[in-house]
């Protein structure tokens, strides 16, 4: 009863009531739209809006407008209708009636076909048609051209304006190419309707007011694909025509409006389904006729106050309302509606939002005011007897209280308003929030700390003096949220229940369960039955800045700053489950920034930074059907390439970008963006932005992939871009079939100088040990024959001395004329072989003979041998053999001959043999240094030439051979150079 007494006491003493209005965004010139005036609007089949205003023409993906002027080729700026033909061109009919088309990434211009002012397909000739009235000369008709995407040759059909509208105008195609012709006749204000098919032709008649009917007008009419009906607007009636039938629909003076006027005039019609019919009115802004077809529809006006040109519902299922100066309207559904309020709370900040009753909201905002929703009818009015006061003094909390009176919690106080007009301020501290108990004791948390008032307002106790930032309560129990965490109150007791929970509390809600909602800046805690469970942004939630939670039954809906998280959610033990769904500014909200929630008559309301707003509560969002996701953009090599060519980079240019686009309006700039280069990675790669760049790529042929993801995760089908990077000419199967012979015979030549230098190399080192060998063999043999002539001059032998140095002159002479030559003339190695066994005669006397035995005169001609090899051996035989000897007369025998190949010579001594001339020679300490020279020449010989020297000693009783002595054998590979 007090509460049947409160409502009608609202009822009858607040302000007048207001009706709720659609959810929507605005897009203005300050988010990139050309102009504000914007006529008319289509959506491409790539996904594509296109709107026609009087700044040009823009394309928008749903973050960016894309504007196209006369610069880039229209006739005019000022663009009033668009036209989507069957091959996805965007034909724009101009102010000035010259038409132009959008085709690939340009404009074409067709100036020849003046005053157009509709377009129209023919399916059954396949055919273009552009309808043209020339006031001017009193002409209408078409230019009509083959239906030829980038190739139309248009011809003019013209025919004095009157008989032409006796004819009949095509003005719409179904799929099932059934075609509407529209004719009207001067005389009798009568107008006719012609539906042809394949099949079947039909004419139906209907009455016109006037004698020019908008029958030239591009939105005069709105077609349903899905069942090859038309319904169409005469100056005051509304028809629904069909291949069998002309059915009248309502009259438009029964809605205040006409299709010819200046006032009260529509501007199009848009045929949505059976049951949904829009229309776009000059001074009643949007009409949606529901049961249309009934003869009395329900009409709801939305943007009464805005000039609404046209209406498109996109595939997502969002609405599109151009208008004559308030720029687009976007609604993404029909889901969300708003409270407008008065002027000066437009777009003001709810900061409370609770139920009072099973009819009635009310909300605190932060101007002071408050407000009471009916949550049945959506009017709302400004709570009577209470004046806001200061702008300053925001309402933190409004709840019901004893005998129909409201707790107010404001930054000036808290108040308690009663239905007799009273008011009565409680304390003057700044109140987050009240909390009644069971036994009606008021718990009120302030700066200063949680106070405890009875009915009357008599203070019972206080806990403080921290500061309380939300209160709750379950029975007795109070809990408190401040600075460093929560904190609870029961039977005289304070308690922590999360002592691991700290800094600033948000809010505390009790779910039907028990458990504790704890919204925090760091994300959601719920506390049950000791177990914490913490949820944030990392696990799905809109947002870590948690403000407050509202419940029914097990869903969870969290205000947050950047939307509000629906959680649906179970327990299992004192483990909990859950899945989220967020729902933004995007899905409906009037903005991101949710301080509060309430669940009241099937609806989510929520108080928001720009006011109240609220939707079903079975709604979840999500994405209906995956994103889409078009190219917009490719540079290769610094130049644009045609996005519908396959774009081939040059060896000479490795530089490739592109720009994509992610078609879901819905996700807004929540979208992403991914790729794969199908030929040298199968992994999919996240970009940054919308824009792929790639500064060199790989020779050969690609497949690039791209996909657009979602503000849901929902990914698109990729699309793909054939890649091609040519290789260059010396990669070509020719040029390498001709490299490869090329390449390995640089490789064995490469391979034979290698080794080449490599020998000489080694042949160079021999020759410089050679050349130190014959170095140290030169001045070793003067040594002994120096010595052999001071053997001379001691004895006074002037003669044999004098002797000695002429001969030795003489073999000196021919050593160092030979002394750097690698060999030497045969004939001329034993002149030198004779002039030194002469010396060592003259030196030894009679106790030595010899004998040398040169090989035939006329075979050994132009023999070569190295020199200085022959020699030390004949000195060893002298030196070592024969001037030891004592009993005996020395015989030393020196003989050459030849064999197959080789050069023989032997040096035979009759001395006491090599191997006792070593043991004689190691008792007396000498070494000597001739032969051990003459042996490492002959192994540098050796190593350098294939032929080999050949060497052998032996010693005659260890050979078993009669006599004493040495035999050498050297063995000289036959040399003619």
């Amino acid at each position: 009863m007090h509460r049947t007494l409160l409502a009608l006491y609202f009822l009858l003493t607040t302000t007048v009531s207001h009706a709720q209005e659609l959810a929507y965004r605005q897009f203005t010139v300050k988010d990139g739209l050309p102009g504000a005036i914007v006529y008319h609007c289509i959506q491409d089949r790539k996904g594509f809006i296109w709107f026609a205003t009087n700044q040009g023409v823009c394309r928008f993906d749903g973050r960016t407008f894309h504007t196209f002027t006369k610069k880039d080729g229209l006739p005019d700026n000022e663009i009033l209708q668009l036209y989507l033909d069957r091959f996805d061109n965007v034909w724009f009919i101009s102010f000035v009636g010259i038409p132009s088309v959008m085709h690939g990434d340009s404009i074409i211009r067709f100036d020849q076909c003046p005053g157009v002012n509709a377009i129209c397909e023919d399916q059954q000739t396949n055919a273009i048609l552009l309808i043209a009235d020339l006031r001017a000369s009193d002409q209408a008709g078409c230019y009509r051209s083959p239906d030829s995407s980038g190739r139309w040759k248009f011809n003019g059909d013209l025919h004095p304006r009157a008989l032409y509208a006796r004819t009949g105008i095509l003005r719409a195609t179904a799929p099932d190419k059934t075609n509407f012709y529209f004719s009207s006749s001067p005389w009798d204000h009568r107008g006719s309707v012609l539906v042809e098919n394949s099949h079947v032709m039909n004419r139906f008649p209907f009455q016109c007011s006037r004698t020019d009917p908008p029958f030239t007008r591009q939105l005069f009419f709105s077609l349903l694909p899905s069942n090859n009906s038309i319904v169409f607007l005469t100056y005051d009636s509304a028809y629904l025509a069909g291949i069998s039938q002309l059915s009248p629909l309502f009259s438009l003076h029964t809605l205040g409006l006409n299709m010819g006027g200046y006032n009260n005039f529509v501007n199009c019609v848009y045929y949505e389904n059976d049951s949904t019919l829009w229309l776009c009115a000059r001074s009643q802004g949007l009409l949606r006729l529901t049961n249309f077809r009934s003869g009395h529809p329900t009409v709801r006006h939305f943007f009464p106050r805005s000039d609404c040109t046209d209406i498109l519902k996109d595939r997502e299922g969002g609405y599109w309302v151009t208008t004559l100066s308030d720029g687009i309207f976007y609604l993404p559904n029909l889901c969300f509606s708003t409270l407008p309020g008065p002027p000066d709370l437009r777009g003001a900040n709810v900061r409370s939002l609770h139920i009072l009753d099973s009819r009635r909201l009310v909300a605190g905002f932060d101007d002071g005011n408050i407000m009471l929703i009916d949550r049945n009818s959506g009017h709302w009015r400004l709570f009577p007897h209470w004046s806001a006061g200061n702008e300053n003094n925001r309402i933190m909390d409004v709840r019901p209280y004893l005998h129909q009176s409201l707790l107010v919690a404001a930054d000036m106080g808290l108040h308690r308003l009663s239905p007799d007009d009273t008011h009565t301020v409680l304390s003057a501290e700044a109140y987050k929030e009240t909390f009644v108990r069971p036994d009606h004791t008021i718990v009120a948390g302030c700066s200063a700390g949680l106070y405890f008032f009875d009915d009357t307002g008599r203070q019972l106790n206080w806990i403080g003096p921290d500061r309380v930032t939300c209160v709750a309560g379950l029975g007795n129990a109070v809990f408190w949220g401040g600075l460093k965490g929560v904190y609870a109150w029961n039977n005289g007791h304070i308690t922590q229940p999360i002592p691991a929970l700290s800094g600033v509390i948000n809010h505390i809600d009790i779910a039907p369960d028990t458990a504790l909602w704890v919204s925090t800046e760091d994300g959601l805690v719920i506390w049950k039955a000791g177990a914490v469970r913490r949820i944030t942004k990392a696990q799905d939630l809109a947002s870590d800045l948690c403000k407050q939670v509202s419940f029914e039954d097990n869903t969870a809906w969290v205000a947050t700053d950047k939307g509000i998280s629906r959680i649906d959610y179970r327990w299992q033990d004192t483990t909990i489950h859950y899945d989220i769904s967020n729902i933004t500014n995007e899905d409906g909200l009037l903005t991101d920034d949710i301080n509060r929630t309430a669940i009241a008559g099937g609806y989510v309301w929520t108080a928001t930074s720009r006011g109240v707003c609220f939707f079903p509560k079975t709604y979840t969002g999500g994405s209906a059907a995956p994103p889409g996701i078009v190219i917009t953009r490719i540079i290769e090599g610094g130049q644009p390439v045609n996005v519908s060519d396959i774009p081939v980079i040059n060896y000479s240019s490795g530089k490739l970008l592109i720009e994509m686009a992610c078609i879901s309006y819905r996700s807004g700039f929540h979208v992403g963006y991914e790729y794969r280069l199908k030929g040298a990675d199968s992994n999919w790669f996240r970009l940054a932005g919308n824009t792929i760049e790639f500064p060199a790529l790989p020779f050969g042929r690609f497949v690039l992939e791209l996909r657009s993801i979602d503000r849901w995760g929902s990914r698109s089908h990729p699309i793909t871009i054939p890649i091609v990077h040519p290789y260059p000419f010396y990669w070509s199967p020719v040029f390498l079939l001709m490299a490869y012979p090329v390449i390995v015979l640089l490789i064995g030549a490469g391979i034979l100088l290698y080794f080449r230098r490599r020998q000489r190399k080694k042949e160079k080192i021999h020759d410089l040990e050679l050349s130190a060998l014959r170095a140290q063999m030169n001045p070793h043999f003067i040594f002994n024959c120096l010595t052999s002539i001071q053997y001379h001059v001691l004895r006074a032998d002037v003669m044999n001395a004098n002797d000695y140095l002429h001969k030795f002159s003489n073999l000196i002479r021919l050593t160092l004329d030979h002394s750097s030559s690698a060999v030497i003339p045969l004939y001329e190695e034993i002149k030198m072989l004779h002039l030194y066994l002469e010396l060592e005669q003259l030196r030894l006397g009679p106790r030595m003979n010899y004998r040398l035995v040169p090989p035939d005169p006329s075979v050994a001609e132009g023999l070569s041998i190295p020199p200085m090899i022959i020699q030390p051996f004949v000195e060893n035989a002298v030196q070592h053999g024969i001037a030891p000897l004592k009993d005996r007369t020395g015989e030393l025998s020196v003989a050459f001959h030849l064999s197959p190949g080789y050069l023989h010579c032997t040096i035979e001594d009759n001395g006491g043999g090599i191997d006792s001339s070593r043991a004689r020679q190691r008792n007396e300490g000498h070494i000597s240094q001739g032969s051990g020279i003459t042996g490492r020449r002959i192994q540098t010989l050796n190593a350098i030439h294939k032929q080999q020297i050949i060497l052998d000693i032996l010693d005659k009783n260890s050979a078993g051979l009669s006599g004493s002595g040495t035999i050498v054998n050297l063995s000289f590979p036959i040399n003619t150079d």
